[in-house]
């Protein structure tokens, strides 16, 4: 019996998950089909190249680097669609909002990742807490450091 094609959508959404790490297995149990289409679906898919991808831009930018790829600075492109996205929510219908938020907030927490918080902006954000206290921040600081010494 031959077996049914899965919709290029469905293809298409399997090869997505499995590009950034989803398993075999979850994607079979999923999507209601066996491994082997699974695999057959992502050959050439290689999901463990693009961790340390991620892991060696993440490093580049916390330390300062301008990342380039293909010409294009990484940084800044991550900014301009932050930027084009907030935009384009501004005529959107109420779904597509949604949508568009949902993306840009997983933008922004990416920005985020990429560049931390430098030592003075840690500390404005710490003043600016209505609760902060400078000796309770000491101490705990002082028994976290210990700590992570021993």
């Amino acid at each position: 019996m031959p077996r049914k094609p899965l919709p290029e959508i469905t293809q298409q959404a399997i090869r997505k998950a499995r590009s950034v790490g989803e398993s075999v297995a979850s994607l079979a149990m999923r999507f209601k089909v066996s491994e082997r289409t699974i695999q057959r679906v992502c050959k050439g898919i290689d999901p463990e190249i693009h961790a340390p991808v991620t892991e060696v831009v993440r490093a580049a930018v916390v330390h300062g680097a301008r990342v380039t790829i293909d010409g294009i600075d990484f940084t800044q492109h991550l900014i301009d669609d932050i930027k084009s996205m907030t935009g384009a929510m501004a005529g959107a219908d109420v779904k597509s909002f949604e949508g568009v938020a949902g993306v840009k907030l997983k933008y922004m927490q990416f920005y985020a990742q990429l560049t931390p918080p430098t030592m003075e902006e840690l500390v404005d954000q710490l003043l600016s807490r209505p609760d902060f206290d400078p000796e309770r921040f000491v101490s705990l600081l002082r028994s976290r450091y210990a700590a992570k010494a021993s």
